[in-house]
């Protein structure tokens, strides 16, 4: 029995101290992804990809759909999203890393500079997909 209870004992307590570790790091981990976020605040985006999203429907019908994007588009719940994405993604290794980086004026002017390289590539990328879908069709018939 003491046999039973000093193994039963052991094996608690190597369990704990690999989740205690991983705890630590999480904490760490969330930490590096506030400071990330708050140094990229995920209102200039969603103000972005609204102003851009609203240029998709006629002019009479935009401030509407402003209304209502800014309505339904919680910044909490996104900043909430995106903190706990980045510490199911990255190791608190690259997390370091991608914090460091981006504190650089290099990686503000790669952050600055994202969307338009995006821009660029898209039409690329949408052109790829509806030949894609084009020969998908075709092959369906």
């Amino acid at each position: 029995m003491k046999l039973f209870l000093a193994l039963a004992l052991i094996t608690t307590t190597s369990l704990a101290f690999p989740a205690f570790a991983q705890n630590n790091n999480m904490d760490e981990s969330m930490a590096l992804a506030r400071e990330y976020t708050q140094s990229f605040p995920v209102e200039n985006d969603i103000d972005k990809a609204i102003e851009n999203m609203i240029l998709q429907v006629p002019a009479s019908d935009r401030v509407l759909l402003k209304s209502i994007l800014e309505r339904n588009i919680s910044i909490n719940r996104l900043k909430t999203a995106s903190e706990l994405a980045l510490t199911e993604v990255f190791t608190t290794e690259e997390l370091r890393a991608l914090v460091a980086f981006y504190q650089t004026e290099e990686g503000r002017a790669v952050k600055e500079k994202m969307p338009t390289y995006q821009q660029k590539i898209q039409p690329v990328l949408e052109d790829m997909l509806r030949q894609a879908l084009q020969e998908f069709s075709l092959q369906k018939q």
